[in-house]
C-alpha cells in the first residue's frame, strides 16, 4: 500500500511540493522575462510614435539563419568550457551537455552580482557527477578568457566612441582586462590559482594548464566572438538594415564587454546604449535604437529557449 502511494506521481507531501516547485519556476521564468524586456526598454506601444518601423523589412529565412548562428555560438561556449574542464582534471563531458549546462547556467547573468552564472555551472556539472570545483575553476578561467575575447575583438570600438560607462568607468574596466591578461600571460593567475587551491585544499583535485592551452582557448573565445558577431549581422540583414559585417562583429563585442563591467544584471540598458553609440555611424539614430532594442528580445529569447532546451535534457539524463 505505501509503494503504491509513492508509486503515484503527485500523489501525497512530496507529489505536491514538486509541482508547486514547478509552478514557482515557470512564474520566475515569466516574470524574469517580463523584467528583462522591460528593462531593455522595448515597448513598442510607446515607441511606435517616435520611431519608424517602416524602416524594417523583414526577411525570415535571413532572421532563421541568425537564429541557428546564435545556436552555433552557444554550442562554442559549451565546447570551450567542456575543453578547459578536461585541461584542470575532469572528465571528458559531450557537447550537447556541456551546452546545456551553460545554457541553464547563464540565466544567472540577470542576477545581480557577477558570480550566480559561474556558480550555477559548477552547480550543474556536480549534478552530473563531475567535480564542482574543477567545473568551477574552468567556469572562472573561460569567463575571463571570454572577456578578455570580447575586449580584444571590441572592447577598443567601445572605448573610442566613449561608450555609456563615461569614460573612466569604461577605461578602468580595460585596465582590469588588459591586467588580467598579463597575469594569464606571465602566468601569475596560475600562481595565483595554486595558492587559493591550497588553501582550500583542494590542490590535488586540480591541474593546471599552461600558458599554450589557455592561448588556444583565448583563440577559441575570439572566434566565438565572431560567431556572436554574424550571428548579429544576419539579425541586422534579416531586419533589412544593411551594417558591414566587421561593424556588427566589433560592435557587438564591445557592447557585450561594456555591459560586462557595467553594475547592470545580464548588462541590461548598457549593452543596447553601447550599441546604438557603436551603429549611429552607420545606420543612423533611429535605425540604430530599434536594433540595438531588437537584439535584447533576440538574445533574450533565444537564451531562455536554450536555457528551457537544456532544463528538460539534463533533466531526462539524470532520470536515465
Amino acid at each position: 500500500m505505501t509503494l503504491s502511494r509513492k508509486g503515484r506521481v503527485g500523489s501525497g507531501p512530496g507529489g505536491s511540493r514538486r509541482w508547486g516547485v514547478a509552478v514557482v519556476k515557470v512564474a520566475v521564468a515569466i516574470a524574469l522575462t517580463w523584467l528583462i524586456l522591460r528593462a531593455a526598454g522595448f515597448q513598442l506601444a510607446e515607441s511606435a510614435s517616435s520611431i519608424d518601423w517602416t524602416l524594417l523589412r523583414p526577411d525570415i529565412p535571413v532572421l532563421l539563419l541568425s537564429v541557428a548562428a546564435l545556436f552555433a555560438a552557444f554550442a562554442l561556449q559549451g565546447w570551450l568550457w567542456a575543453r578547459l574542464l578536461i585541461h584542470f582534471g575532469g572528465p571528458p563531458v559531450r557537447l550537447t551537455a556541456a551546452t546545456a549546462m551553460i545554457l541553464v547556467a547563464n540565466m544567472g547573468r540577470y542576477i545581480p552580482g557577477k558570480i550566480f552564472q559561474l556558480a550555477g555551472l559548477a552547480l550543474l556539472a556536480k549534478r552530473e557527477g563531475i567535480s564542482g570545483v574543477q567545473a568551477g575553476v574552468a567556469a572562472v578561467t573561460g569567463q575571463l578568457l571570454n572577456l578578455l575575447a570580447a575586449a580584444m575583438v571590441g572592447g577598443w570600438a567601445a572605448y573610442a566612441a566613449g561608450s555609456m560607462a563615461e569614460g573612466a568607468g569604461l577605461a578602468a574596466g580595460l585596465a582590469v582586462v588588459l591586467g588580467a591578461a598579463v597575469l594569464v600571460g606571465l602566468g601569475g593567475a596560475g600562481r595565483m590559482l595554486r595558492w587559493l587551491l591550497r588553501r582550500s585544499g583542494h590542490e590535488g583535485e586540480v591541474a593546471l594548464p599552461g600558458r599554450r592551452i589557455l592561448g588556444l582557448c583565448l583563440a577559441g573565445y575570439i572566434v566565438g566572438w565572431a560567431a556572436y558577431g554574424l550571428a548579429f549581422f544576419w539579425l541586422a540583414r534579416g531586419c533589412g538594415l544593411d551594417v558591414p559585417a566587421v561593424t556588427a562583429i566589433t560592435a557587438f563585442s564591445g557592447a557585450y564587454f561594456v555591459g560586462y563591467i557595467s553594475l547592470a544584471p545580464g548588462g541590461i540598458g548598457v549593452r543596447e546604449g553601447g550599441l546604438y553609440v557603436l551603429l549611429v555611424p552607420v545606420l543612423g539614430a533611429q535605425a540604430s535604437l530599434m536594433l540595438a532594442g531588437l537584439q535584447r528580445v533576440w538574445i533574450t529569447i533565444g537564451e531562455l529557449l536554450g536555457a528551457v532546451g537544456g532544463a528538460v535534457l539534463l533533466k531526462t539524463r539524470e532520470r536515465a
